[in-house]
């Protein structure tokens, strides 16, 4: 599996425990979010990144400069607030 196939393995089956946890239905969207994070910017340790990607949706880590996707149509940067926003809401 590549780092990317790993990273997103990790955050979707983090994001399905969330939602059983929390009563919500935000994995397949958090994963999406994360299907647009570029293979290259994945820190080494895909479970670390994982785990830190999903701590800042939940509101509990800042923000880092790999976790900005690009949009696959434009090329340009999607603003983490707007993840982070659809996230909070349930």
């Amino acid at each position: 599996m590549t780092k990317k196939e790993k990273f997103i393995t990790f955050v979707y089956l983090a994001a399905i425990a969330r939602d059983l946890s929390k009563s919500t239905a935000d994995s397949a969207q958090i994963a999406s979010f994360a299907t647009r994070i570029s293979e290259r910017q994945i820190p080494l340790n895909p479970l670390n990144a994982a785990h830190v990607y999903l701590a800042y949706l939940d509101g509990r880590s800042k923000a880092f400069k790999w976790m900005q996707p690009a949009d696959r149509l434009t090329g340009k940067e999607i603003d983490l607030k707007d993840v982070e926003a659809s996230c909070r809401k349930s």
